[in-house]
């Protein structure tokens, strides 16, 4: 079908088309540990997780990512390799979510305004994290086989 012709806002195109959200996490591990993050007191994201941002389209992936991850832990890191990317629901909304590694430059490690704690956890004695289903499989490829596993 031809773009020019397509109507946006036609009932085919607006119940069809799923909204889709981007999330950008980071895993950084040091020494069998890794970075993990609390959501700030109330927020509905308040359990322990990796490092994340929202990505709203307005700067490169990879830098809105790096910002992320100093906004919530104090800390500027590099990004080293794509780890994964994953899907998660199949309606509206469906997100995708890029998974990056990356490793610490600079900066000091803190709690801000976006997270009421941070702290390093090692890979084999995870606290309870807040989406044990999502996160588990990264844990995974981390762990080197004597540590905790998750079905």
């Amino acid at each position: 079908m031809n773009e020019a012709n397509l109507d946006h806002t036609s009932p085919a195109v607006t119940e069809k088309t799923p909204a889709v959200g981007v999330v950008a996490s980071v895993v950084i591990v040091e020494k069998q540990d890794v970075l993990l993050v609390r959501g700030a007191e109330g927020g509905h994201m308040s359990g322990w997780r990796l490092p994340w941002v929202l990505y709203q389209g307005d700067q490169p992936i990879e830098t809105a990512t790096i910002q992320g991850v100093r906004e919530q832990t104090g800390l500027i890191v590099r990004l080293t390799d794509l780890f994964d990317v994953i899907t998660h629901g199949v309606a509206d909304p469906l997100t995708v979510e890029i998974v990056y590694g990356a490793e610490e430059m600079d900066g000091e490690l803190c709690p801000t305004e976006f997270s009421s704690e941070v702290a390093w956890h090692p890979l084999n004695d995870l606290p309870d994290l807040s989406d044990r289903r999502r996160y588990g499989p990264f844990f995974k490829r981390l762990l080197d086989g004597n540590g905790k596993h998750w079905s």
